[in-house]
């Protein structure tokens, strides 16, 4: 239902709450089958909602949070490229 919604909302506080949850359920140790929508619909967040300090700041922890897992199901949080996008924005 959360990632339904995610292309569907203009309302800012709306996307603060799906972000700040994903990040949460992103955070320690998360089962892999239960969080691995999660990067895309981080990623999603980055790029679209970039103008959002705060979206923009939970989607990039859950990104990080994943980032951190060691094993192998992991791989395909490569987010390289939008967190720098990020950065170069913000303070390029």
């Amino acid at each position: 239902l959360l990632l339904s919604r995610l292309d569907k909302s203009q309302d800012v506080g709306l996307n603060r709450t799906m972000a700040w949850t994903l990040c949460n359920l992103c955070r320690g140790e998360p089962l892999y089958r239960c969080v691995r929508c999660a990067v895309p619909a981080l990623t999603r967040l980055v790029d679209r909602y970039s103008s959002d300090e705060e979206t923009l700041e939970y989607a990039c922890w859950g990104l990080n949070y994943l980032s951190l897992e060691q094993t192998g199901k992991w791989r395909e949080v490569d987010h390289t490229e939008q967190i720098q996008a990020v950065v170069d924005e913000q303070y390029g």
